[in-house]
C-alpha cells in the first residue's frame, strides 16, 4: 500500500467516528457531553493489507482502556452503530459521485473530517468503502477528485432549515437589536433579532441579561461555521432568569459577608475572595446549563455548599476553602454515592462545571 494512502485511512477513521458520534447524540438528545472513553471505544486498527492497488482491512477495537471515573462509560452498542456507520457513508459517497442532493448528516459533519477524505486522490484514482467481506467492489460507490470537489463545493453554499433552539442569552446587541444564545442540544451558535413582543431585562452599561430562550424559525449557515443565523421566526419564548439569579447571587453575598464564628461564636469558618469567585463560577455554570441549584449553604468547616435534588437522585458541589472543588453524587434509596476531588480548575473551571452539572442532574 503506498504511504500515501495511509493518510486516507486516518481520514476514513475521524469521518466514521463523526457519523456514529452524530448517531449516539441523536439517540441521547438529553446528553450534551459523551460519554468517558467514547472516541477510544471506537478507534479502528489496520489488520490486514489485502491483494489489490491499496486495500487495508480495519477493525474496531474490542476493549475500552479502563478509565475510573465519575462518568462510567456507557453500555457496548458499538458493533451496529458502527455497521450503520459505513453504510451512511456510502450513501453520501454514492450521492457525492452523481452530484446529488447531499444528506442532512453532511451539514452536521466537521468540515476537516470531509475534506480530509480523499485529499491524496490523483485523477485516476478512486476511494470505495465496505462493510464486512466484500466480494463484489463494482456494486460500491466510488469516491474521485471530481465527486470530492463536487461535495466540498456544496458545504460552501449557505444552507437553510427549520428549527427550535434553545439556550441562556449570551450577548446582546441593542444597537441591531439582536442578541445570541448557545443552542443546549446541537451546542450551535445562533443569532436572531427581537420582535413577536419579546423582551429582554438588559443591563444597560455591558448589555448583559440573564434570559434562557426558545426560538423557534428558519436559520441559514454553512458547515464552514457553527454559527447560524435565524433569517425568518415563527415564535421566542423566555423565562427570565434575573430574580433566580439574583436570589442565588444575593446569597453568596451573605456568605460572604459571615465571620469566623459565625455558628456559634465559635464554631464556623470564614470564607476567602478566591473560593466566592469560585462559587460565583458554579452558579454561572449552572445557569448555562439550565440547572440551578436548590440550595447553597456555608458549612462549618468554610465550605460552600450547592445542591441538586431529583426525586431520588442528589448531587452536590462543595466549593473548598484552598480553591478545590468536592462532588458528591448519591441515590437514596440504594444508598450508592460516587465522591470525587478536584484540587485545581485552571482551565475553563465554569466549562468542567457545566459538563458535570449537565451530565449528573437530571
Amino acid at each position: 500500500m503506498p504511504a500515501a494512502n495511509a493518510k486516507e485511512v486516518a481520514a476514513l477513521d475521524e469521518l466514521l467516528y463523526q457519523l456514529i458520534e452524530l448517531r449516539w447524540r441523536a439517540k441521547h438528545p438529553e446528553s450534551s457531553k459523551l460519554p468517558n472513553n467514547f472516541r477510544k471505544a471506537y478507534e479502528l486498527r489496520i489488520n490486514t493489507i489485502a491483494k489489490g492497488s491499496a486495500t487495508p482491512l480495519l477493525e474496531r477495537r474490542r476493549s475500552t482502556p479502563e478509565d475510573p471515573t465519575l462518568f462510567p462509560a456507557s453500555s457496548d452498542e458499538f458493533t451496529e452503530d458502527y455497521r450503520q456507520a459505513v453504510e451512511e457513508l456510502e450513501e453520501i459517497l454514492r450521492l457525492a459521485s452523481e452530484h446529488g442532493p447531499l444528506p442532512d448528516s453532511v451539514y452536521a459533519l466537521p468540515l476537516p473530517a470531509i475534506r480530509n477524505l480523499g485529499s491524496t486522490l490523483r485523477d485516476d484514482e478512486k476511494l470505495q468503502v465496505g462493510h464486512g467481506k466484500v466480494n463484489d467492489w463494482s456494486t460500491k460507490p466510488t469516491y474521485t477528485t471530481s465527486a470530492r470537489e463536487y461535495i466540498l463545493e456544496q458545504l460552501g453554499k449557505p444552507q437553510f432549515k427549520h428549527v427550535t433552539y434553545s439556550g441562556l442569552v449570551r450577548s446582546t446587541n441593542v444597537s441591531n437589536g439582536t442578541f445570541n444564545f448557545v443552542d443546549v442540544a446541537s451546542r450551535v451558535s445562533a443569532t436572531a433579532t427581537y420582535g413577536h413582543g419579546f423582551e429582554l431585562d438588559i443591563d444597560g452599561q455591558n448589555e448583559q441579561t440573564w434570559a434562557w430562550v426558545e426560538v423557534k424559525g428558519q436559520v441559514e449557515f454553512t458547515n464552514k461555521s457553527k454559527s447560524h443565523v435565524f433569517i425568518s421566526v415563527d415564535s421566542i419564548r423566555t423565562d427570565q432568569l434575573t430574580a433566580e439569579y439574583n436570589r442565588l447571587q444575593d446569597r453568596l453575598k451573605e456568605i460572604g459577608e459571615l465571620q469566623p464564628g459565625w455558628l456559634d461564636g465559635e464554631e464556623g469558618d470564614g470564607f476567602t475572595q478566591g473560593q466566592l469567585e469560585n462559587a460565583h463560577a458554579v452558579v454561572k455554570a449552572a445557569v448555562n446549563a439550565g440547572k440551578l441549584p436548590k440550595t447553597v449553604v456555608p458549612s462549618v468547616d468554610g465550605a460552600i455548599v450547592f445542591s441538586w435534588v431529583s426525586g431520588n437522585q442528589h448531587f452536590s458541589v462543595e466549593v473548598e476553602p484552598k480553591g478545590g472543588f468536592y462532588f458528591h453524587k448519591s441515590n437514596t434509596i440504594s444508598m450508592n454515592a460516587i465522591d470525587q476531588d478536584v484540587k485545581t480548575l485552571t482551565k475553563h473551571p465554569s466549562d468542567l462545571i457545566t459538563e458535570w452539572v449537565e451530565r449528573i442532574v437530571e
